[in-house]
């Protein structure tokens, strides 16, 4: 099992998280400055679940099986920087798109419905 990476100090460990998961208790205090992992699986399921999304969804735009995904997100397993980072540039992604093209209201005509009822 991979150790834990640890910085030297906290502003170090913060500076290394997606500005998204900063000043939210997700760094421990031993002797040298550590990342949760529970604390930010939680917080990248919460996250995820918050924008819609499936965890198979995101483990298969991440590139990575949904077990591993679960591991992660349960704190069984340490996010790399680079895991972490690519997480939350797919949840931006998504969440940017489900606010772009918000689903058509009950009753409410969608452009392909509209451009069929003129011709």
């Amino acid at each position: 099992m991979p150790k834990t990476k640890c910085w030297n100090t906290k502003a170090d460990a913060e500076s290394a998280l997606p500005l998204w998961l900063r000043n939210r208790g997700l760094v421990s205090v031993n002797k040298n400055y550590a990342h949760d992992r529970l604390k930010i699986g939680c917080a990248v399921r919460e996250r995820r679940k918050s924008v819609g999304m499936s965890l198979r969804s995101l483990a298969k735009w991440m590139g990575v099986s949904h077990t591993h995904l679960s591991n992660l997100e349960l704190g069984q397993k340490p996010w790399s920087r680079e895991r972490l980072q690519n997480a939350s540039d797919v949840l931006d992604m998504h969440e940017r798109s489900q606010n772009k093209f918000p689903p058509a209201s009950v009753g409410e005509k969608t452009k392909t419905e509209t451009k069929t009822e003129t011709k």
